[in-house]
């Protein structure tokens, strides 16, 4: 009798065993046939709107306050949403994201100046000789 019983819980076990043993694989082959069919760990953003200045979604600062993250990325995310659902042209849609998105990203830039030093224009050279900037392109060659 007790060798029965000793065979029956060897064999619920192998059973048991044998029934997670097939889940797990089964879960495995399923995420590896998604994950090589494109949709698994597939990511997507957007539809971003053409003219949609790229440091402005680079340039979130990861460490800034989470309460500020957390709205940033919900007015995003809903504003994106509504964007497609919606279909708003690339007016509206630009209107929406200056209005709603850009505000909310702003706050949590690392580098909220887009334009450095007027692009690169600097007044001082316009009141400079050509000889001067002669010059001066000559020793900026030397660097």
């Amino acid at each position: 009798m007790a060798e029965n019983r000793a065979e029956i819980r060897l064999r619920c076990f192998t059973a048991r065993a044998a029934g997670y043993l097939a889940v797990g694989a089964g879960l495995l082959i399923g995420a590896l046939l998604y994950t090589l069919g494109g949709q698994l760990g597939e990511v997507r953003i957007g539809p971003i709107p053409k003219g949609t200045p790229v440091n402005l979604l680079a340039n979130a600062n990861p460490d800034a306050d989470p309460v500020m993250l957390k709205r940033a990325i919900g007015t995003t995310v809903q504003t994106l949403a509504e964007i497609d659902s919606k279909h708003l042209s690339d007016a509206e849609s630009n209107k929406l994201l200056r209005e709603k998105v850009a505000p909310e990203l702003m706050k949590i830039s690392k580098c909220p100046d887009f334009v450095m030093d007027e692009g690169h224009y600097f007044k001082w050279f316009d009141s400079m000789t050509e000889e001067d900037k002669n010059a001066l392109i000559e020793l900026l060659k030397t660097f």
